[in-house]
């Protein structure tokens, strides 16, 4: 008897599946909807993206862990790693914190404990002629051409249309992440001296003047009025375990700590003095 109450108070204990929420980049800025997915290891070939854009991930003798992205989702991150190298890369502390948010998110095999999407829509998968536009927005004309055979003709030398079938994926338009409060106020306090030419770092990352923010203004302001990439996030800043009533869901945010501004940054890919902070 005792043994079974034992059985049915540790059923009764809520628990946190480890499991994705996305995996795949579709197009520019949309992943595909992968909830409760497993998550998978890169091919040798793409982990040098994993070692350049998070490299606090530790591979073991080449071998990828299993991951929440894919190599393409690791690509569009480094298309924006040019704007952070101009903006805060002089700072390595500073630099690698916001690397580390950005990529937990991304690719953490425990997404699903810190990551839920909030709005789900369907596009067309590209076909492999189809070219990449510049313009990141969901486009009308992402639905596939129909395909023309020129063996085919059909009646009075008309060339026959057939269809090429469509396929529609569907991918995550917003997303809420959740965040340690101490992580993101950490991450800000390693930023707040850099300085771009003659405008703080801190200034341009959160939208403001004179170092007029917080870190509820700086990521309100990269994840839901960044017009960078379709993709919303809605930042929720908390203590610890936390209990979503929205979602009626309890999540555990990642604990791991920041770099302090005149810390060196020893990671398992990487390597940085510390930089200069007044």
């Amino acid at each position: 008897m005792y043994q079974l109450l034992i059985l049915i108070f540790i059923y009764l204990i809520p628990t946190i599946n480890s499991n994705c929420i996305w995996y795949e980049s579709i197009r520019p800025g949309y992943n595909q909807l992968y909830l409760h997915g497993e998550p998978k290891p890169l091919p040798p070939s793409e982990i040098h993206l994993l070692n350049d854009m998070c490299p606090h991930m530790a591979t073991h003798q080449g071998i990828s862990p299993n991951l929440c992205c894919d190599g393409k989702q690791l690509a569009e991150m480094q298309k924006f790693r040019y704007m952070l190298d101009n903006l805060i890369g002089r700072c390595p502390s500073c630099y690698f914190n916001l690397l580390h948010i950005f990529c937990e998110m991304a690719c953490s095999p425990n997404q699903d404990q810190f990551a839920y999407p909030l709005e789900i829509i369907n596009i067309t998968r590209p076909n492999e002629n189809e070219e990449t536009k510049s313009d990141d927005s969901l486009r009308e004309d992402w639905a596939l051409p129909d395909y023309v055979d020129p063996d085919e003709e059909g009646e009075e030398g008309k060339t026959k249309v057939t269809s090429k079938p469509i396929e529609t994926v569907s991918v995550i338009k917003k997303l809420r992440y959740y965040v340690l409060e101490k992580q993101a106020n950490d991450f800000i306090e390693s930023c707040w001296s850099v300085r771009m030419n003659f405008q703080y770092a801190i200034d341009i990352l959160c939208g403001s003047i004179n170092r007029a923010c917080d870190h509820k203004k700086l990521f309100k302001y990269i994840g839901a009025d960044n017009t960078q990439t379709p993709l919303k996030i809605d930042f929720i800043f908390v203590n610890g375990t936390y209990y979503d009533a929205e979602l009626d869901r309890t999540f555990q945010p990642s604990q791991e700590s920041m770099f302090t501004c005149d810390q060196p940054v020893i990671l398992p890919h990487i390597s940085r003095e510390k930089c200069t902070c007044m």
